[in-house]
């Protein structure tokens, strides 16, 4: 690594040292994170796991794997790049669960080392979401989850479990992938700590709330929050086993939420303890807060399933729910800037790709809210230059041959 000046300012690295800095970030970080990644090889593999991941990188840099196995070849040793085919065949050869799992592995490791930056000495706040992945007319597209969905005044008021009741029907042919992702959403740790295929509606709850009980296992969860995708029973349930009175779902207008928002004056918040809702015992509590008009809302006020009581908490529940949205930026991040595109149905090619955005995303993070190894302050680090510094360590291990040193 560089030993840069203990004093450095940014503003003062020539164009190398910089470049320089981005790479030892991918330096430090590697050898650690990596380790749990083999793509279920033996040892005696032709491309190391590094260029396999850097060709991932340029990837997303890019216009896909097959467009950056072709350009690679022009900045670095041709025998040094594996082919497209040959990754997508082997992602495409592993099992979903230990893909899973390792990627749960890469994201402890990862929380390891964000605290020993200082990361996660509190509390943080964290949001779970769905996120669509799919095909339209035969290419790659991605769909966010709010397109299409209905506004406040047309929820469905057939019951409180509706959602719950929907058929676990799939059809690859019509419908997109769906894929859970958790984060955090405070902005100085703004990480992103899974993202799992959803197999069907029903699975939805349980693979989501299964990347936070992960998350919760190492670190504290200040409030875990959700839209009203989950106001149902087995949501709350599972919200209340990784965060106990930490959560904070909006809720529909039906049932006795419904009666309170509907009872509320305008202006006015209210609250009612304990509810009667779909057999939670015990059942959370209800809060009609009201909106603001910036905020587009089409009511007067949002309805809250809530763990905690409002009334004894700090908590100011209309801005601390607002801090959820922070979830559909990092989404957007992930698929627009991180995101590698692919035309293929595969759902392991696609598990592996979107967790591998998912580490990029975390790295860029990092890279600009951490000191780096060699230096003393954060980096303005774009995102397209933190995957360009991940495809350079891959595919330069001999820096002195290229003058860096």
């Amino acid at each position: 690594m560089t030993d840069f000046s203990d004093e450095i300012d940014e503003d003062t690295l020539s164009g190398p040292d910089r470049r320089q800095a981005h790479r030892d970030w991918i330096d430090f970080l590697f050898p650690e994170l990596l380790e749990p990644i083999s793509f279920g090889r033996a040892d005696n593999k032709s491309y190391s796991v590094e260029q396999i991941i850097g060709l991932a990188a340029a990837a997303a840099n890019g216009n896909g794997l097959d467009s950056a196995a072709r350009m690679l070849p022009w900045y670095y040793k041709e025998s040094e790049i594996p082919s497209s085919d040959n990754v997508k065949a082997l992602f495409d050869s592993q099992d979903r669960n230990d893909i899973e799992d390792t990627f749960a592995e890469v994201n402890k490791r990862f929380i390891d080392i964000a605290k020993d930056f200082g990361f996660f000495t509190d509390p943080h706040y964290y949001a779970y979401d769905p996120t669509l992945v799919g095909w339209e007319e035969g290419d790659f597209v991605h769909w966010d989850m709010d397109e299409g969905a209905p506004d406040a005044d047309e929820d469905d008021e057939e019951g409180e479990d509706e959602e719950e009741a929907e058929d676990d029907e799939e059809d690859e042919s019509e419908n997109p992938w769906n894929f859970a992702v958790a984060s955090v959403v405070n902005l100085e740790a703004r990480f992103c700590f899974g993202v799992n295929y959803i197999e069907g509606k029903k699975q939805e709850s349980e693979k989501i709330l299964g990347l936070m009980r992960n998350i919760a296992e190492e670190v504290d969860v200040g409030l875990l929050l959700a839209d009203r995708g989950f106001h149902g029973g087995d949501a709350v349930r599972k919200a209340s086993a990784v965060a106990g009175e930490k959560y904070m779902i909006r809720a529909k207008k039906i049932g006795k939420v419904g009666e309170l928002l509907e009872e509320t004056p305008v202006g006015e918040s209210d609250f009612e303890r304990n509810i009667d809702f779909s057999d939670v015992t015990p059942g959370p509590n209800a809060a009609a807060v009201p909106t603001k008009p910036w905020d587009k809302y089409s009511d007067p006020h949002i309805g809250l399933l809530i763990g905690f009581d409002p009334e004894d908490s700090p908590i100011d529940l209309y801005d601390a729910y607002g801090m959820r949205r922070a979830i559909e930026d990092t989404i957007r991040r992930l698929k627009s800037e991180f995101g590698i595109k692919s035309k293929h149905r595969e759902i392991p090619i696609q598990l592996y790709l979107f967790n591998l955005s998912n580490l990029f995303y975390n790295i860029w993070v990092l890279m600009n809210r951490a000191p780096g190894p060699e230096t003393v302050v954060p980096l303005d680090v774009a995102y397209d230059e933190a995957l360009r510094a991940i495809t350079d360590y891959a595919f330069t291990p001999d820096r002195s041959l290229r003058g860096f040193e």
